[in-house]
């Protein structure tokens, strides 16, 4: 799992369309990769 706090609603939003990017899928890819190697 992979949780990140904000302290406003404008900064999560931006977060959540920055990881629609290409490089946010990329990043959200290796974040789930490195997820399930750690635990099988």
């Amino acid at each position: 799992m992979h949780f990140e706090s904000f302290t406003d609603k404008n900064q999560a939003m931006r977060r959540e369309k920055w990881f629609k990017t290409g490089v946010g899928r990329e990043l959200k890819a290796s974040i789930i990769e490195k997820f399930l190697m750690e635990n099988p």
